[in-house]
């Protein structure tokens, strides 16, 4: 099996703003792999081709509650009007952009996630040796 393939997939649509305050509405496919147990991908789908970021499981979880993440990947709880949303912000050398999400989309896609691989199991799927037979080889 392709490792880079998502083997759970769920597509969404966020509204994205950009540094400048435009938004636009992105579609959005939400991966997940067994052997990368710890990492959600969100795959942007733009005219120029896919950008694809790689967060944390649980600091996609946590956002959804509480404002957390230092660094390049923030996520916090927000809303659009009545309806519960997590705001996902994303900052590199090139620029930032925030996305707005449902959660109860962000919900449904981690719950298939833990019931793939449980919370504190994660490391039994992880492929170790793979990991650094590959390192080894490409040195």
């Amino acid at each position: 099996m392709d490792q880079s393939i998502p083997q759970l997939r769920q597509d969404v649509t966020l509204t994205c703003t950009d540094q400048w305050g435009r938004e636009v509405a992105v579609s959005t496919t939400l991966g997940y792999r067994r052997e990368d147990p710890y990492a959600l991908t969100l795959s942007f789908h733009a005219s120029g081709g896919d950008v694809t970021w790689i967060v944390s499981r649980t600091l996609v979880m946590q956002g959804l509650v509480q404002p957390v993440g230092d660094g390049d990947v923030r996520v916090r709880p927000g809303h659009t009007g009545a309806e519960p949303t997590a705001l996902l912000q994303f900052s590199s050398p090139d620029g930032s952009l925030v996305a707005q999400a449902r959660s109860h989309e962000l919900k449904s896609f981690l719950t298939r996630t833990f019931d793939a691989v449980p919370a504190g199991s994660e490391s039994s799927h992880l492929d170790i040796d793979g990991l650094l037979t590959a390192l080894l080889d490409a040195a």
